[in-house]
C-alpha cells in the first residue's frame, strides 16, 4: 500500500489559524462551472461562495442525495478533513439537499485559550494537567488551534491516565491500529481504511490496559470520500461501495487532484454506478492479462569502463513488450554479476528510456535500491505496459567514491512477478555487457546550494512572476558540465492548479517554462543542456503565476538527491550533486532542498484615481461619465455591496488584476456652462466591504483616506473645425484616382457630449472658368471607410464653387477626441498647370447637432482656402546612388553567386513611374573587363529578381523590356533596385581557359541618359527634361579566394617586463573558394616609458601548431624603426617578412605562410619589454593601405637585386605594401611563387582598416 505525501497537513493547520469563522459563515453559493454532470460522490467536500459543504448518502443507495453545511473550523478539523481535498461545488451538488449543519467529529486535540480539549461524541473534554495529557500518550505537536470552542458543549474532564481514550481516538497494541468508537474499539485492517478517516501516524497513542477491555466490534470499514487506485481503476468509496471513474477527464473534472488517490484495495465493497455515465462498473478488472515479451535490446551499452562516483551508469537495457493485453510487473530483481564487489555500487536505479529517451533525459522509475547480501536489489514499484506497445528500460547504477580498480562488473535482470493472468516469455536472466571499474580518474563534482530567498512571505492570488524556488549550481569540478534536468516536487498545500506557468530561470534568463504541475511535481526537461565551465556558478530561479489557493502554500523541494541530472563533459559520466542550505551546511537526506514556504493570502484591493477619456459632460443628458476609479488592483477577485455613501443593491464583482471603472450619471437641465462636478471615494478602508470570492474573508480596501476622481466640467455641444496642411501642394497627372486633395479636422475636444456630423459643405476653387469638373468622384473618407454621397462637381461658369455632402449615415465625432474626414477624387482631364483647391473658407459650411440632446452644435471654423493641385503633363524620376550601396568588402571571390554589387535609390514625382529600360556602363579596374569578371548580372526589387543577363561585351549591359517590373511609387521616398553579380571562377592564371585575371576588375555606373521610363497614370514617356540623377558603384575586384581579416582579443592586456609579451592578435581567414598566402604584416606602435626588443610573429599561438616565424635568419624582420628618449619609450615601426631566400622553397619552411580553404589561423606579435614601471604602456595597431596596388613579382628588392634571390633590406614599404597576401592563383607549390605576379597588398581586404583598433596594454 501507498500512502499519498501528507507532510504538508501542519502548514495547511497553520494557515488556518489567521482565518475567521466568518469564512464558514456565508450563505451565498456561486456555482463554479465543473464538466461532471452528476454530483459528488458521497464524502465529498465541496466549495461554494465560501461555503464548505460535506456531501452524503443519506439512504446508503450509493448515490450522494443531500449536503451538510461546515460552519466552523473546529467542526472542519474536528473530523479530520484536508483543506487540499475541498473542491469547487457544481450545479447537481448545489440541487442536493440541504441537511443543515455538520456535527462534530471525534478524536481531535484543540487549544481554546491556554486549555487543552479533546473534542468527542458531540463535546469537549478538557485534561486537567499535563501528566494526564502525556500520561494518556498524546502529544502537544498534535494539538490544533481553531479559534473558540466556547458553543462546544462541555463533557466530563479528562483527570486519569489510567482511564480508556475516548471515541475517535487511534491506539496501537502490538501492531495493530484500534479505532475506539462510542461502545468499544475497532481494528483497522489496512492503511486506506485508516486514511480514509483522515488518520496520521503521528496521533497514534499506545493502547492501555482500559482501552483493551473494550468490546472488540470487529474491523472498521472505510468512511466515505476516499479516492482509492485499485489495480488502475479509480474508486469513491463508501462503507460498503465503490463508484468507478470511467475517465481522466471525468476524474478530474469533478476539481480532483491524482496526488490525492491512495493506492489500495477495494474487494469486499459493492460496485455501483460509474461516476459521470451512470453506469454500473464492471467488476474490478484483472491489473494485466497480456503476455509480456523480455529482451535483451540491440542497443544495451557495449562494455566499456566505469569511473568512481559516476550516476547514472547505464548497464543493461531490456525492451518489454505487451501482446494480447495490458501487463502490469509487479516487481523486478536485478543482480550483479562478474568479477566484482557490492561495494562499488551506491544504488541500483532503473530509467524509463522508451521511444529513444535519452539517459539524461529518463525518467527514474520508483526510488534507488541497494544491493542485498545475495547481490540483488528488488524493485517493488508496478510497471505497466500497454498492449500493444514496448517499454524500455535502462538498468543503471550510481557508483560508490571508491571502487576497486579492475573489476568487472555487469547488472542483469534475473526475475520478475506480474500482476494477474500475465504470462512472461523470454529467459532469464537477461545480462548486460561487463564494465571495468576504474579508481583514478576523478570526474565531475557539482554542488546544488540553497539561495537566501524566497524568505516565507505571503503572496496574494493573482501574483505574477513570482520567485517560489531558488538555488545554485556550482560546478567544483575541473571538467565542464551540463545540466540535463531538474525535478522539483511541491510539498505545500497548494495543489496542481493554483500556481501556474512555471519558469525555470537561470541567471534570469527563462530555460524552460511548464504550464502547470503534474500530481504535484515541475520537471524541466532541457532540450539543449546548460553548461557550467569548471568553476562557474550558475544562478536558478523558479518564478510562477499564483491563480488561486488562498490559505494554502508552496513548497518546492528537491526531495531525491537524482533529482538535479548533471553530466561532465570530458569524461561523459553523470554525477550525482551533493546539496547545502544556504549558509553552506550539507544537507544528506531528503529533501535536499527545501526553501521556505510561500503562503497564498487572501487577497487585496487598491482603489485609485482612473483617468476619463473626456473631462467634459453635458447637461440634461443622460449616462454621462463623472468619474473613474482605477487601476482597480484585487489580487482576489472581491465582491463589493457599498462604496461610500452609493449604495448598490447588486454585489460588484472584481476579478483578479487591474482594471478600471467608470461611474456614469444623468444630469437635469438646471447646470450652469462651466459648472465643475467632483466625485469623491470617501474612506474606502472603513466605507468599502468586500470580501474575497475563494476565501470568503472579508478585505480592507485601500487607501485609508478620501479618494477625489477627477474634476469633469459641465459643457455645450462644440465643434472646431480646420482644413490640416497635409497634404502639401504637389502636381497630380490626368489619369490619377484616389487622389487625396484635402483633410478636414473635427475637433470635439471641447465638447460636453458626443456630436454628430450631418451634412458638410465643400468649397473648390479652379483657376478658369468651366473647370470644375475636370475632377470626378469626389468623396470623403473616414480612415478607410468612404462615406456616402459620392459627389460630381459640376463646371459653372467661374473660378469657385461649393460640393454638398449630406451624409447618409451621419458621423459621430466622440466628445474628447477629433475625426479626420479624407477628401478623395480622381483627375479625368485637364492640361498642365490646371490649379485645384478644395477648403473651407467659409464659416457655415457644416451641419451638426448634439449626439445626446439634439441641441444644434454652432461650430467654429478656422477657414482656408488649403493647398493648390496643379495638373501637370507627366512624372519626373530621378536616379541616385543608395545609401546601402556596397562601398567597403569590395574583394569578390571568383565563382560567387548573387553578390551585391551596387544598390540605386529611384525616386518618382507627380505619378507613379513604371521602369521601362536601364543601361549600365563598366569602368576597368587593373584593366578588368565586364564579360571577363561576371558571367552574369541580376537586378532585384527587394529580394525579388526582375531581370537577367549574361555580359557579351566587354564595356556595357543593358536591361530591356523592364514594363511593370519595377514600379515607382511616387513620393520622397522612391524604391531601391539592387545589382548582383555571378562572378567567373579563377584559377592558375587562364591555364583552364578561364579569363578572370585576379585582381582585375570593374566598376558599374548609370549615366543620366541610360535609363527609360513611362507614367503610369499617364502612360506616357518620361522626357528627358524629366530625368536626372546618375548611379556610381564601388571599384569591384575578383579573386580565387580572399582573406578576411579580424582583431582577437589578448588574454592579458597588463604591461610587464619580460621577454615574449603578446602585444597584438589577430586572425585570417581564407575563403572556402581556395587557400591564400600570408607574405607580410606591419604594426605601428607607441610606448609610454617602455623600450621594446627582440619582435617575435607568433603563428596559432599557443597550441600544439605554434611557430615562430621570426626564429631563424630566413625569416625576418626588417625596418624596425625606433625614435625614443633616453632609451625609455618611443615610436616603432615594423615590417615582417617571413622569408626572402627562395633557396629554401615551399618545403624548407616555406617563403610565404599558408592558409587552407575555408579554415583559419591566428598571429600574435610579441616582444621583450624593459623599462616599464607604474603608468608605463603600450599601443600597438596593425597598418593596412588605402590605395590598391597590385605588386607584381614581389619581392622586387632595391638596388636592383634579382627578385627573390636576397633578404629585402632595403624595401620601400610605401611602394610594397604593409599587408600582403595572395590567392595563390599561380599555384602555391613553386619555390618561386613569391616572383610570381600574385600578390596584393591590404587595401579593402574585409575587417582590415587602414590603421586597426589599437591594443593596450598598461602597468
Amino acid at each position: 500500500m501507498q500512502k499519498p505525501n501528507r507532510s504538508f497537513a501542519k502548514k495547511v493547520f497553520a494557515a488556518g489559524l489567521a482565518v475567521s469563522t466568518a469564512v464558514w459563515a456565508g450563505a451565498g453559493l456561486l456555482a463554479l462551472p465543473v464538466a461532471a454532470v452528476d454530483a459528488h460522490p458521497d464524502g465529498s467536500l465541496v466549495l461554494s461562495g465560501g461555503t464548505v459543504w460535506h456531501v452524503v448518502d443519506g439512504n446508503s443507495d450509493g448515490v450522494a442525495d443531500g449536503r451538510h453545511g461546515v460552519d466552523s473550523l473546529a467542526k472542519f478539523y474536528s473530523n479530520r478533513f484536508d483543506f487540499s481535498d475541498v473542491v469547487p461545488a457544481n450545479s447537481a451538488d448545489l440541487a442536493l439537499a440541504d441537511l443543515g449543519l455538520m456535527p462534530l467529529g471525534s478524536g481531535v486535540l484543540f487549544n481554546d485559550g491556554g486549555t487543552v480539549y479533546q473534542v468527542s461524541g458531540g463535546t469537549k473534554h478538557g485534561f486537567t494537567s499535563a501528566a494526564v495529557f502525556t500520561g494518556l500518550g498524546f502529544s502537544f505537536a498534535n494539538v490544533m488551534n481553531a479559534g473558540s470552542l466556547s458553543s462546544v458543549p462541555a463533557g466530563a474532564n479528562l483527570d486519569n491516565s489510567s482511564a480508556a481514550h475516548l471515541e475517535g481516538t487511534f491506539v496501537n497494541s502490538a501492531g495493530t491500529i484500534w479505532m475506539v468508537t462510542a461502545t468499544g474499539r475497532k481494528g483497522v485492517p489496512s492503511p486506506e481504511v485508516f486514511y480514509s478517516h483522515g488518520g496520521t501516524w503521528g496521533e497514534v497513542v499506545s493502547a492501555n490496559a482500559a482501552d483493551l477491555a473494550l468490546a472488540n466490534e470487529g474491523n472498521a470499514s472505510f468512511r466515505a470520500g476516499l479516492l482509492i487506485n485499485d489495480g488502475g481503476t479509480i474508486f469513491a468509496v463508501t462503507s460498503t461501495t465503490k463508484r468507478g471513474f470511467p475517465t481522466a477527464s471525468c476524474f478530474t473534472d469533478f476539481g480532483f487532484s491524482f496526488a490525492n488517490v491512495v493506492a489500495g484495495g477495494t474487494s469486499g465493497l459493492t460496485a455501483g454506478a460509474n461516476l459521470c455515465d451512470g453506469t454500473t462498473p464492471p467488476p474490478p478488472p484483472v491489473s494485466s492479462t497480456g503476455n509480456l515479451s523480455v529482451t535483451l535490446a540491440g542497443d544495451t551499452p557495449a562494455a566499456g569502463t566505469v569511473v568512481q562516483a559516476a550516476a547514472r551508469v547505464a548497464f543493461t537495457k531490456v525492451n518489454l513488450t505487451a501482446t494480447g493485453g495490458d501487463v502490469t510487473i509487479d516487481t523486478l530483481t536485478v543482480e550483479r554479476m562478474g568479477v566484482s564487489t557490492d561495494s562499488n555500487f551506491t544504488d541500483i536505479i532503473l530509467l524509463d528510456v522508451s521511444a529513444g529517451t535519452s539517459v539524461g533525459q529518463a525518467n527514474q522509475i520508483g526510488n534507488e535500491r541497494s544491493l542485498s547480501s545475495t547481490h540483488k536489489a528488488t524493485f517493488g514499484d508496478n510497471i505497466t505496459v500497454l498492449n500493444g506497445t514496448t517499454k524500455s528500460i535502462m538498468i543503471a547504477a550510481n557508483m560508490a567514491a571508491d571502487t576497486n580498480s579492475g573489476d568487472q562488473a555487469s547488472l542483469a535482470l534475473v526475475d520478475m512477478t506480474l500482476i494477474g493472468s500475465a504470462s512472461r516469455s523470454g529467459t532469464l536472466p537477461i545480462n548486460g555487457n561487463l564494465m571495468t571499474m576504474n579508481s583514478s580518474v576523478v570526474i565531475a563534482s557539482v554542488t546544488v546550494k540553497a539561495s537566501a530567498s524566497p524568505s516565507a512571505t505571503t503572496q496574494n492570488v493573482g501574483t505574477q512572476d513570482y520567485i517560489v524556488a531558488a538555488f545554485q549550481i556550482i560546478n567544483d569540478s575541473t571538467e565542464k558540465v551540463e545540466v540535463h534536468s531538474i525535478k522539483l516536487t511541491q510539498n505545500g498545500s497548494a495543489g496542481d492548479n493554483d500556481i501556474a506557468n512555471m519558469d525555470l530561470m537561470m541567471d534570469g534568463t527563462v530555460q524552460a517554462t511548464t504550464a502547470k504541475m503534474v500530481n504535484k511535481e515541475v520537471i524541466s526537461n532541457l532540450a539543449t543542456p546548460i553548461v557550467l565551465d569548471k568553476g562557474q556558478t550558475k544562478n536558478f530561479d523558479v518564478r510562477a503565476d499564483i491563480n488561486d489557493g488562498s490559505g494554502r502554500t508552496i513548497d518546492l523541494q528537491i526531495e531525491s538527491k537524482a533529482d538535479v541530472v548533471v553530466k561532465g563533459q570530458t569524461f561523459g559520466f553523470f554525477v550525482l550533486p551533493t546539496y547545502q542550505n544556504s549558509a553552506g551546511t550539507a544537507d544528506t537526506t531528503s529533501p535536499f532542498y527545501d526553501p521556505a514556504d510561500t503562503s497564498i493570502g487572501n487577497g487585496s484591493i487598491t482603489f485609485s484615481k482612473g483617468v476619463l477619456s473626456s473631462l467634459n459632460i453635458s447637461e440634461g443628458a443622460s449616462n454621462q461619465a463623472l468619474g473613474a476609479a482605477g487601476p482597480f488592483d484585487p489580487t482576489e477577485s472581491s465582491g463589493l455591496t457599498n462604496m461610500g455613501s452609493a449604495t448598490s443593491t447588486d454585489t460588484i464583482v472584481f476579478p483578479v488584476g487591474t482594471h478600471t471603472y467608470t461611474i456614469f450619471g444623468t444630469l437635469n437641465s438646471d447646470w450652469a456652462a462651466n459648472d465643475p462636478i467632483t466625485l469623491r471615494l470617501s474612506e474606502p478602508d472603513a466605507l468599502v466591504t468586500a470580501k474575497g470570492e475563494v476565501t470568503n474573508q472579508t478585505i480592507t480596501a485601500n487607501p485609508t483616506s478620501d479618494l477625489s476622481l477627477d474634476t469633469v466640467t459641465v459643457k455645450t455641444g462644440g465643434l472646431d473645425v480646420s482644413t490640416s496642411v497635409t497634404p502639401a501642394a504637389q502636381s497630380v497627372i490626368v489619369g490619377s484616382s484616389g487622389f487625396t486633395f484635402a483633410n478636414f479636422v473635427f475637433d470635439a475636444g471641447g465638447s460636453g457630449e458626443d456630436v454628430r456630423l450631418t451634412q458638410l459643405l465643400v468649397p473648390q476653387r479652379v483657376d478658369g472658368n468651366n473647370e470644375q469638373s475636370q475632377i470626378a468622384n469626389l468623396q470623403l473618407f473616414d480612415g478607410a471607410t468612404g462615406l456616402l454621397p459620392i459627389v460630381q462637381p459640376a463646371n459653372v461658369a467661374g473660378t469657385a464653387s461649393t460640393n454638398t455632402f449630406s451624409f447618409i449615415n451621419p458621423v459621430i465625432v466622440t466628445k474628447g477626441t477629433s475625426k479626420t474626414l479624407t477628401l478623395k477624387g480622381d483627375i479625368v482631364s485637364g492640361a498642365a498647370g490646371d490649379d485645384h483647391t478644395f477648403g473651407l473658407s467659409n464659416s457655415d459650411l457644416v451641419t451638426a447637432v448634439g449626439a445626446t440632446t439634439g441641441n444644434t452644435v454652432t461650430e467654429t471654423v478656422a477657414l482656408s482656402e488649403g493647398q493648390t493641385m496643379t495638373i501637370a503633363g507627366s512624372g519626373t524620376l530621378t536616379v541616385a546612388t543608395d545609401a546601402s550601396s556596397p562601398s567597403s568588402d569590395a574583394l569578390l571571390v571568383g565563382g560567387a553567386s548573387k553578390v551585391t554589387v551596387g544598390e540605386l535609390r529611384l525616386t518618382a514625382l507627380n505619378e507613379d513611374i513604371d521602369l521601362t529600360n536601364i543601361h549600365f556602363d563598366r569602368t576597368q579596374v587593373n584593366g578588368g573587363n565586364l564579360n571577363d569578371e561576371f558571367a552574369m548580372v541580376y537586378l532585384f526589387d527587394g529580394t525579388t529578381q526582375i531581370a537577367a543577363i549574361a555580359p557579351t561585351t566587354t564595356d556595357t549591359v543593358t536591361f530591356m523590356n523592364l514594363d511593370g517590373k519595377f514600379v515607382i511609387t511616387k513620393g520622397s521616398t522612391g524604391k531601391k533596385m539592387t545589382v548582383k553579380v555571378d562572378t567567373l571562377e579563377v584559377t592558375n592564371n587562364q591555364g583552364d581557359g578561364n579569363v578572370a585575371d585576379s585582381g582585375d576588375g570593374v566598376s558599374l555606373s548609370v549615366a543620366e541618359d541610360k535609363y527609360e521610363a513611362k507614367g503610369v497614370s499617364s502612360g506616357t514617356a518620361i522626357a528627358a527634361g524629366s530625368k536626372s540623377g546618375t548611379f556610381t558603384g564601388e571599384d569591384f575586384t575578383v579573386y580565387r579566394s580572399v582573406p578576411t581579416w579580424a582583431k582577437v582579443a589578448l588574454s592579458s592586456n597588463s604591461l610587464i617586463n619580460s621577454s615574449g609579451v603578446p602585444l597584438f592578435k589577430f586572425r585570417l581567414t581564407a575563403d572556402p573558394k581556395g587557400d591564400l598566402g600570408f607574405y607580410k604584416a606591419s604594426f605601428a606602435i607607441t610606448t609610454t616609458t617602455a623600450t621594446l626588443t627582440s619582435f617575435e610573429l607568433i603563428e596559432e599561438p599557443n597550441t600544439g601548431s605554434e611557430v615562430n616565424l621570426t626564429s631563424d635568419g630566413g625569416r625576418n624582420i626588417t625596418h624596425v624603426i625606433t625614435a625614443h628618449t633616453d632609451g625609455k619609450g618611443g615610436l616603432y615601426g615594423i615590417h615582417l617578412l617571413f622569408q626572402t631566400n627562395s633557396g629554401l622553397g615551399v618545403g624548407n619552411g616555406g617563403i610565404y605562410r599558408s592558409i587552407a580553404a575555408g579554415t583559419s589561423k591566428s598571429f600574435e606579435l610579441r616582444a621583450t619589454v624593459a623599462s616599464s614601471t607604474t603608468g608605463s604602456s603600450v599601443s600597438t595597431t596593425f597598418r593596412s593601405e588605402n590605395t590598391f596596388n597590385g605588386l607584381g613579382s614581389y619581392p622586387d628588392c632595391a638596388g636592383g637585386a634579382a627578385a627573390g634571390d636576397h633578404p629585402c633590406t632595403g624595401i620601400s614599404d610605401a611602394a610594397k605594401g604593409k599587408f600582403v597576401w595572395s590567392d595563390l592563383h599561380f599555384g602555391n607549390s613553386s619555390t618561386t611563387a613569391t616572383n610570381t605576379n600574385e600578390w596584393f597588398n591590404g587595401n579593402r581586404v574585409s575587417g582590415l582598416a587602414v590603421t586597426s583598433t589599437a591594443e593596450i596594454l598598461t602597468r
